[in-house]
């Protein structure tokens, strides 16, 4: 059987499988050209969280849609998920630059640097092994911490938060939290959360499922709570505000605290 025959009998099943779940199609050919475009997994796990009939407690049903209903609604999720995605990486972009500026006084300029710690972090930053860079000496540090990756950026100052006992340091900290508007009692829970946002966002993974994929599948017995996710998708939408996406976002949280209160009773 040619290829294109396999895919066309994979996608009749996955658009009768959704059929399943009280949907009803119109133009089929349609709908099976957006579940080729899209990931038909996360169509579905999206579809769900906003149809699901929590009215019956005892089994998982499906208020009656039409799939124009299932497409408008993940398009929305795209479209909030791009302009979040797009935010977090200006917010990275910010963050390197500041902390690449910050260390690298702090690292070469400042005589007031504890020679030990000095040469922890230069440990520490061999230990990353930054793609196409030498050796970490201590000297060009700015360049090093401009090569680094999210996660990297988030353990370079995970190791500076555990020396805030240190005056010097914490001052510096302290300083590039503050410019960035971080809370400062709990910054690197923060920058935690926001890495995670960040790469589910940049793999496809729709904002719904990010806010109640892993969490669902927690053992029903224990209470789920998605209030910090919701926290940090808060946090980078008003970094740059799209009054268009306001409403959008509100439904998304709504869908998703409903479908959270269903798996909780």
């Amino acid at each position: 059987m040619p290829y294109y025959s396999m895919i066309n009998v994979l996608v009749n099943q996955k658009l009768n499988e959704i059929k399943t779940l009280n949907v009803s199609v119109d133009d089929e050919m349609s709908a099976k050209k957006y579940l080729i475009d899209n990931n038909h997994f996360l169509v579905v796990k999206c579809g769900k969280i906003k149809f699901l009939d929590t009215s019956d407690k005892r089994c998982l049903s499906y208020n009656a849609s039409n799939f124009k209903e299932w497409i408008e609604y993940f398009d929305k999720d795209k479209r909030l998920s791009q302009h979040l995605l797009n935010n977090v990486i200006e917010f990275e972009r910010k963050l390197n630059a500041r902390v690449a500026y910050y260390v690298t006084t702090m690292i070469e300029f400042d005589e007031r640097i504890d020679p030990f710690i000095k040469n922890e972090f230069i440990y520490m930053v061999n230990t990353l092994q930054l793609r196409k860079m030498p050796i970490y000496t201590g000297s060009e540090t700015i360049k090093f911490i401009d090569s680094m990756d999210f996660g990297q950026l988030v353990h370079l100052l995970e190791f500076f938060s555990k020396k805030s006992h240190e005056y010097l340091i914490k001052s510096y900290i302290a300083d590039i939290v503050m410019s960035m508007k971080l809370s400062t009692n709990n910054f690197m829970n923060q920058l935690n959360d926001l890495r995670n946002l960040r790469n589910n966002l940049a793999h496809f993974t729709p904002l719904n499922i990010y806010l109640v994929g892993e969490l669902a599948r927690v053992n029903r017995k224990k209470s789920i709570s998605i209030q910090w996710r919701k926290k940090t998708v808060n946090f980078v939408y008003k970094l740059n505000v799209d009054e268009k996406l306001f409403n959008v976002k509100t439904e998304l949280f709504n869908c998703c605290d409903r479908y959270i209160h269903f798996v909780n009773t």
